[in-house]
């Protein structure tokens, strides 16, 4: 297990958090210096404080030291809901949601069944992570249909996988800054977007 491989991975870590490394101490509750030590690769944290890094951040320790591809640990339900609560929070990201809630307590039939869809549309230049998004869907359905086809192995699957990881992993992603608006400035904001998109309030020409 390599020194190196830690210092990258958590400084990797605090980057990607937005941190400085006297905010990330901060939340470590050690010294700016200690941190310092920690991503130059001089000394490895403590059992405790490694442990604190998993927990608090959802991070698998075999990531931290280079181990694994993958960095969070999906554990509950609610792993999934947090990662897409963070990924709707993201400036070069948008999807609709569309949904279909037909009440459990009918019976479902191949034309009408219970789903819900999130759609990227590669073409919003607004969000530009969208095009990169479909791209590697595609790419997914495509893999994934052959692994369960049995056309490849799970060696070559898996080799796919931690391909896209890397080849992404250049394409960065930053958080949306969310305004925290007055009651006054939402209701005005929210009355000249439902003029603009349902003309409410628009007087009909003579």
């Amino acid at each position: 297990m390599k020194h190196s491989n830690f210092a990258a991975q958590l400084k990797d870590l605090r980057f990607s958090l937005g941190l400085t490394q006297k905010q990330f101490a901060s939340e470590l509750n050690i010294r700016q210096s200690t941190l310092s030590s920690y991503e130059n690769g001089t000394i490895t944290p403590s059992t405790d404080v490694l442990l604190s890094i998993a927990h608090k951040y959802n991070v698998s320790l075999d990531w931290l030291f280079g181990i694994s591809q993958n960095e969070k640990n999906i554990n509950a339900f609610s792993d999934i809901v947090e990662f897409i609560l963070n990924m709707n929070d993201l400036n070069e990201l948008r999807f609709d949601l569309e949904i279909n809630d037909k009440p459990f307590t009918e019976e479902e039939s191949d034309t009408e069944k219970i789903y819900a869809s999130m759609k990227f549309y590669g073409t919003d230049t607004e969000h530009t992570g969208n095009f990169a998004m479909c791209q590697f869907l595609k790419a997914l359905k495509e893999n994934r249909e052959n692994f369960e086809s049995y056309f490849i192995d799970k060696s070559t699957f898996d080799y796919w996988k931690k391909d896209m990881i890397d080849r992404y992993s250049r394409l960065p992603m930053t958080p949306k800054k969310i305004e925290n608006l007055s009651l006054e400035e939402r209701t005005r904001r929210k009355n000249i977007l439902l003029e603009e998109r349902y003309n409410f309030n628009k007087k009909e020409p003579k």
